[in-house]
């Protein structure tokens, strides 16, 4: 009976016109979830085919609590904008506080191993970060 099967789809792909390459002009598409045609690329395959989860809530938290320390306040005031989602890459999900700890002590921890000339600016960001007068070249 496979062989059956097999002879038939052989047939069915022989019977088939072979497509006239020479009217394409030689790019490649794809075609998104909702049908929109675009130039194939590697982003938009994956902007695609990635699996995607419900927004968290508290995002917009996180991130205006960080914003000040990190000197960006005239940033968007949306995480969402910049943010990368951690959750499609690892299988742990993090509290509000605990995005905000672990993002300040990576943070601090790159200060730490900056020198920085004394200015206004610096004296701020030591003050924010706590971190000692040695950053000071």
């Amino acid at each position: 009976m496979v062989v059956t099967g097999l002879r038939y789809l052989v047939h069915i792909l022989h019977s088939l016109a072979a497509p006239n390459l020479s009217d394409v002009d030689g790019r490649l598409e794809w075609r998104d979830r909702v049908g929109v045609v675009k130039p194939f690329s590697v982003v938009v395959v994956w902007n695609c085919v990635r699996p995607r989860s419900d927004v968290v809530n508290w995002c917009d938290v996180v991130w205006d609590s960080l914003k000040e320390l990190a000197g960006l306040s005239n940033v968007a005031d949306s995480i969402t904008v910049i943010e990368r989602n951690f959750r499609l890459f690892k299988s742990q999900k993090r509290t509000p506080l605990q995005v905000i700890d672990c993002i300040k002590s990576s943070v601090r921890l790159k200060l730490l191993s900056c020198t920085f000339k004394k200015s206004n600016d610096a004296l701020v960001f030591l003050r924010l970060w706590d971190l000692p007068d040695s950053i000071f070249h």
